[in-house]
């Protein structure tokens, strides 16, 4: 259920040799790693990894029980301290591995108190011994290029060291465990969906035929229920929430009232916003990238200009727009004329200030949501409305889930080739699921 590392090697594009030297890097010596997520806990748990590892923490560790980590049986748990120049740095469970999948080497385990104080002493006093300290980050991707863990393997783990929605944690640790995603996308690319010798289409890929729809069809209904499976997404990732309009209807009050605190300058001149501000925020228990730019269609000055051109590169990228209007005044066509050029899917339409006199509104506009970012006035329903957009629903932990945006696209792009007959094109979407392919590199 892995890739060979030649194949994950080859996937790096023109990051190959620096990758590979960053391996021969992790290869060599003893390195010590935090392996939990940043931020509060009650257990902090670093592994020391290498040949020789469990000598080294054994010239810090002293056992209630007297033994050595490196005499210990594999596996033994063992209670005691970390004591450096007979100072207690922290108390401790350690546990020996003779091997570990991902760091493929000797590791040594160590529990010791989580809010981080106790872990930088600790890891100090191992560097002090010799142990180079390493990202975790680095770690996972050279068990990935290595051919330890897949490509998927290693989505689930970035994912669950940053995610930020409890919901989520049932799948990335069942993807962990189970594999259930890992091995139908591998089952599904397996399949070789069948191709015709009658015509072909637009980019040469024979279109997919086969007895009864053969493979194809399987695929594509196979694609399509990991796509409707894919609720998990919003939960590990946030999704960029982006709030637009024309200056001085009130974009950065509601920005500041969906986060909670100020974190930006409101002012009743337009044109106070000129940078892109954004915030990650739960609504919900749901993780939200929220944006807030420049006002969009009347800019006056240069700078304003570039602002507002970034603001609608921005907009590219939204999962979802609000778009606000000022109740407190008529709505000015130019304003509709924006809002209609924007993607209906992605648009919740707003009218602030509803806690002044409300002018007229178009009749496109009406039964839209009000709110006053002022006085709090339907925030929290924003708020609902928001996450219940994101995601409307959870899934089946049991069953195979999309967990990352990565993922989810390229299920998109393998059903869309299948479906228009372009299974080369489909089967290479699939291979970079898998890690396969050029393009399937982290950050690619």
């Amino acid at each position: 259920m892995t890739e060979s590392a030649s194949t994950n090697a080859d996937a790096t594009g023109d990051s190959g040799l620096a990758s590979l030297e960053s391996q021969a890097q992790l290869s060599c010596g003893i390195h010590v790693t935090v392996a939990t997520a940043p931020g509060l806990g009650g257990i902090t748990e670093i592994h020391v990894w290498g040949k020789g590892s469990g000598k080294l923490v054994d010239l810090l560790f002293q056992a209630r029980s007297g033994k050595a980590i490196a005499k210990a049986p594999a596996g033994r748990f063992l209670y005691g301290h970390i004591v450096k120049d007979g100072v207690v740095l922290d108390e401790v469970i350690v546990r020996g591995k003779e091997t570990d999948r991902i760091y493929g080497a000797e590791t040594v385990q160590i529990g010791c108190h989580g809010g981080g104080a106790a872990a930088r002493a600790i890891i100090d006093a191992l560097a002090a011994e010799g142990a180079l300290e390493t990202d975790s980050e680095k770690a996972l991707e050279a068990a990935w290029q290595q051919g330890r863990i897949s490509r998927i393997e290693l989505d689930a783990h970035h994912a669950l060291k940053g995610c930020a929605s409890e919901r989520a944690l049932p799948v990335l640790l069942a993807e962990l465990d189970k594999h259930h995603l890992e091995r139908e996308i591998e089952r599904i690319y397996r399949q070789k969906p069948r191709t015709s010798v009658r015509g072909s289409d637009a980019d040469n890929t024979p279109a997919l035929s086969g007895k009864r729809g053969g493979a194809s069809e399987a695929a594509v209904l196979a694609i399509r229920d990991l796509l409707e499976n894919s609720w998990a997404v919003a939960h590990v990732e946030p999704q960029p929430v982006f709030i637009t309009g024309f200056p001085n209807v009130g974009k950065s009050s509601i920005f500041n009232a969906l986060a909670g605190r100020e974190r930006v300058i409101v002012h009743e001149t337009p044109g106070t916003t000129r940078d892109v501000v954004e915030e990650v925020i739960l609504l919900d228990k749901i993780p939200v990238r929220l944006l807030d730019a420049a006002g969009v269609g009347e800019s006056k000055t240069e700078i304003e200009k570039l602002a507002e051109e970034f603001a609608f590169r921005a907009l590219d990228e939204a999962a979802l727009i609000l778009f606000v209007f000022d109740g407190s005044r008529p709505v000015k066509e130019t304003e509709l004329k924006l809002y209609r050029q924007l993607d209906s899917e992605l648009l919740i339409p707003i009218i602030n200030k509803a806690d002044l006199a409300r002018s007229e509104l178009p009749e496109e506009l009406s039964g839209t949501m009000e709110v006053s970012a002022l006085t709090g006035q339907g925030i929290e329903q924003l708020r609902s409305v928001i996450a219940a957009k994101l995601a409307p629903q959870s899934g089946d932990a049991a069953k195979p889930a999309a967990f990352t945006v990565r993922q989810r696209d390229l299920l998109q792009r393998a059903l869309n080739a299948l479906e228009a007959g372009k299974a080369i094109a489909g089967l290479e979407a699939l291979g970079q699921l898998l890690g396969r392919l050029p393009g399937s590199g982290r950050g690619k």
